[in-house]
């Protein structure tokens, strides 16, 4: 990375857009909608929607019927739009950005009002909503007895593990988030693996039912 170059914040934003009469039984306009843009650009441009890249537009129902995985499929394939192999952020992007007003006299001696810069960026955060948290994941939300997809110890208020004499497990409601336990890279993969043979191998629909509930993820293509 060169000297002194800040490495920016990217943030995601996914939902589903409803044109047109959002109350018709069937509306085949719906469509899911991935915007990016940077958090160093500041809250009071990031609540323009001028601030926000559109990086993908795919309609519902092709989603819902046509692509293995669904919409955690589209949004991993997205990804490496940001972070893939030639092309990733994480290492630098050459970019053409418009020159600041401030730029020097030299600066805008160039032939263009375009100056080529390297970009370092992360991914910072993905703000969604509880339904497309749950479609983009695999994440059942709410619905599940671990209801958060990062945190070891969270369980759904309506399990039995909430009254834990030994305050292993806390319930969701808990205000207190330093007692928030973050579940590890080794053991995620591992119950991601664990559910994807699972979604392999089962003979019928309720087959690990419970552990695919207790765990809080779908065993859909995206894994």
């Amino acid at each position: 990375m060169l000297e002194g170059q800040p490495r920016l914040r990217i943030v995601q934003y996914t939902d589903e857009v409803t044109p047109g009469r959002e109350l018709i039984s069937y509306n085949d306009k719906k469509i899911w909608v991935l915007y990016w843009s940077f958090l160093e650009f500041g809250p009071a441009a990031l609540a323009n929607e001028d601030a926000w890249f559109t990086g993908a537009v795919v309609r519902s129902h092709m989603v819902r019927n046509q692509i293995a995985g669904g919409m955690g499929q589209i949004f991993k394939v997205y990804n490496k739009m940001f972070f893939s192999d030639g092309f990733d952020f994480r290492s630098g992007i050459l970019m053409n950005v418009p020159l600041s007003p401030a730029a020097s006299a030299q600066a805008r001696g160039l032939p263009t009002d375009w100056l080529h810069q390297l970009i370092f960026a992360d991914l910072s955060m993905v703000v969604q909503d509880a339904e497309a948290h749950a479609f983009a994941f695999d994440w059942m939300g709410a619905g599940a007895i671990k209801c958060c997809p990062l945190c070891l110890n969270i369980v759904s208020k309506q399990c039995n593990m909430v009254r834990d004499p030994t305050g292993t497990t806390i319930p969701v409601y808990t205000a207190d988030t330093r007692r928030f336990k973050l579940i590890s890279n080794k053991l995620f993969r591992s119950m991601l693996d664990r559910l994807q043979d699972i979604a392999l191998h089962r003979n019928s629909k309720n087959s690990g039912s419970n552990i695919i509930r207790t765990a809080g993820s779908k065993t859909r293509g995206s894994m």
